[in-house]
């Protein structure tokens, strides 16, 4: 997918000042794209320190801060704003639903990253947030930034929670009841009792005053509850008979017409307040329902769902939208994005808004024509730095920030977006960087680019393989030597090679034991790396803890395999990128473990604790690596593997690093997936 310039937005800090990032206050200005490079201009001066600032380079989106990996929204239908809540960051972006421009964002006081449901009382301004990872629920007033002392709750069902306007106050269904607390205090007000377990989605009535709650957890109830909101006792027990099998999921209530409507598994229901069935339909599509949504204003019925698996993939990918009428005619149907969840209604101005965080989009739906959704693009990521063979350009993955690659000049600043498939990671280099490797992740293709002329698509060659589905992303190895690429894919356990000459599939390599399928998300779950002189590829399966060695001069045969249980702690938890070969010194290492370069058996020697080894300087007898853990940039001695230097990160670790080295011209680029930032250090003399 190409994306236009002015999403790409990129800034650059030009710094001559040196010693650590924190401390300098480069002056910021805009650098505007040019067609050429000039001849005159040079890369940043040299460095009298061990390691200064020379550049930041910002995938800016339109706001201040990024939001990435889109996952809930709210709604305040009283201003028409829409609040979009992402999974990777802490704050919450604003969309303006006139004119559906981002306007701001609102500060959480969240720490760490994960699931966040969020919702909003459009009378009191509170945006209430629930972190999942640490059952936490805050409230922020969004006039004028107060925020109330987070409540921690021992259980809830998130995804069904609901906001009292009228009584400022906002209800968790729980396992054996319903919760309320008070909105401006968090303090916990009352527990409805003797609801069994049977509690499930809820709709407030303001004609009576009262909470109706569906019985959903138990997939053979029948029955609403009549909740009083005030006192939170149980009133009544509303009995229907739907004539189909499935569980009760999906709730609302008209209060105009005094109506249910309950969606069932594959089935709409519409009910007076007795319970009375008026109407009943099918629902047509044959994709695993994601979400239900009634738009009283219109009468009509959203049916989201995702497409079941095909031709081999693990998971689905594709979304549906049906739309019925209040007859239960199917009256429009269209394809959109992927993985898209969590529908939310803004009646001020009849759209439906979808967070979609692997495409970085909040889709649109106009109720009154709903025949498309129209993307609304937000946040950007920084996952992967590549630089050219001259070190004059660096490339940069987007994955979750869009699916696009950027290409960002150090001469002078001129910038450029491309892509030919999605979720482009990893990105590699041939060894004299006369090519681009691209893999798109969830296309199951490699695009190889000419880099001179710049970016020339040679091909996009399919991998013989099912296309990508999870979050369990793939690796990639080049081979310069023979042409080949090594495609890891840990969903299917098995490595695709590629001929990058020939431009075809040559074979298939299945991993013994590989933890496959849709098992949780991340880098690292199945890695490669290959020796060229010595024709060998190295595969680690982190599940297993086992290297397996094959040899690419005789059909990929399986040679041996290397059980590293025993140096688990040295080599980390998976991450992208452990192996690490150094091709001058025939060195192998994976983690901070040496490792033979042929028979992938363990040396003895180790890097010191926690490094992650991503460039070599032969020159200056150097490693490059990334400590997490001390937050550190490390210049390793190659020979005594001591450290030479250590150089704070620009940023925390926690914002997810990624880095290269050039040693063209000596510097390190690192980049941060959470905000989107990527660095340029120049070096300088290194003791």
């Amino acid at each position: 997918m190409k994306r236009i310039l002015a999403f790409l937005s990129l800034l650059i800090i030009a710094s001559l000042a040196c010693g650590l990032p924190a401390a300098q206050t480069p002056e910021t200005i805009n650098v505007q794209p040019a067609t050429e490079l000039p001849d005159t201009q040079t890369l940043a001066p040299s460095c009298p320190e061990a390691m200064c600032l020379a550049s930041t380079i910002s995938l800016a989106s339109a706001l201040d801060e990024n939001v990435v990996k889109l996952f809930s929204v709210a709604v305040d239908e009283e201003r028409n704003r829409v609040y979009v809540a992402g999974i990777m960051t802490p704050n919450v972006a604003i969309l303006d639903g006139a004119t559906e421009e981002w306007i701001g964002i609102v500060e959480t006081g969240i720490t760490e990253r994960g699931i966040k449901y969020i919702y909003f009382d459009s009378v009191a301004q509170y945006l209430y947030v629930f972190e999942t990872n640490t059952s936490t629920l805050r409230r922020v007033n969004v006039a004028t930034g107060e925020m109330a002392t987070p409540a921690k709750l021992n259980s809830g069902f998130a995804s069904i929670a609901f906001v009292d306007e009228a009584h400022t106050r906002f209800y968790i269904p729980t396992k054996n009841g319903l919760t309320a607390f008070d909105g401006n205090t968090l303090q916990e007000l009352f527990v409805v009792q003797g609801l069994g377990e049977n509690s499930g989605a809820t709709a407030y009535d303001p004609a009576t005053d009262s909470i109706y709650m569906l019985a959903s957890q138990n997939k053979n109830a029948r029955s609403i509850f009549v909740i009083n909101a005030a006192t939170g006792a149980v009133t009544n027990e509303i009995q229907y008979a739907a004539q189909t099998n499935g569980r009760a999921r999906a709730f609302f209530f008209d209060s105009a017409e005094q109506t249910f409507i309950i969606g069932l598994d594959r089935t709409i229901v519409k009910l007076d307040v007795n319970g009375n069935e008026l109407n009943a339909f099918p629902l047509q599509n044959s994709g695993t329902l994601e979400d239900i949504l009634y738009d009283p204003a219109t009468d009509q019925t959203f049916a989201l769902s995702v497409a079941q698996p095909a031709n081999g993939q693990v998971a689905g990918i594709g979304g549906h939208m049906d739309v019925y009428d209040k007859n239960g005619s199917l009256t429009h149907a269209f394809d959109f994005g992927r993985k898209p969840h969590n529908m939310r209604l803004n009646a001020a101005n009849s759209r439906i808004y979808i967070a979609n965080g692997d495409a970085s989009v909040l889709w649109s739906i106009d109720t009154t024509n709903p025949a498309q959704a129209n993307p609304l693009r937000l946040g950007d990521s920084v996952e992967q730095i590549i630089f050219s063979g001259d070190g004059t350009t660096l490339y940069l993955s987007s994955r979750l920030g869009g699916s696009y690659i950027a290409r960002y000049s150090l001469l002078d600043g001129s910038t450029a977006s491309f892509s030919a498939g999605t979720w482009p990671i990893p990105l590699r280099r041939d060894s004299t960087g006369s090519f681009l490797f691209s893999l798109n992740a969830w296309d199951s293709t490699l695009s190889v680019y000419s880099m001179t002329p710049s970016e020339a698509l040679l091909a996009t060659i399919p991998l013989g393989i099912p296309a990508g589905s999870t979050d369990r992303l793939p690796d990639l190895a080049i081979d310069s030597t023979h042409r080949l690429a090594f495609a890891a894919y840990p969903e299917f356990g098995i490595v695709a090679v590629v001929n990058w000459e020939t431009m075809q599939p040559v074979a298939t390599i299945s991993i013994p034991n590989a933890e496959t399928g849709d098992t949780g998300g991340g880098p690292g779950q199945l890695q490669v790396i290959v020796n060229e002189s010595a024709n060998r590829l190295f595969v680690y399966e982190p599940h297993a803890r086992a290297i397996y060695v094959y040899d690419t001069a005789n059909n990929f045969n399986p040679l041996n395999s290397v059980d590293v249980k025993a140096q688990s702690q040295s080599i980390g938890q998976a991450d992208a990128d452990q192996f690490f070969f150094d091709a001058d010194s025939n060195r192998l290492f994976l983690g901070a473990v040496e490792l033979d370069p042929v028979a992938a058996r363990p040396t003895g020697n180790a890097l010191p604790a926690g490094s992650k080894l991503f460039g070599m300087d032969s020159a200056e007898n150097l490693y490059w690596a990334l400590d997490d853990a001390n937050n550190a940039i490390l210049a390793i001695d190659r020979a005594t593997l001591a450290i030479r230097h250590s150089q704070p990160m620009p940023e925390p670790s926690s914002n997810l690093a990624t880095a290269a080295y050039d040693p063209v011209h000596q510097q390190v680029a690192i980049g941060y997936l959470i905000t989107a930032n990527a660095y340029v250090l120049t070096v300088g003399e290194i003791p």
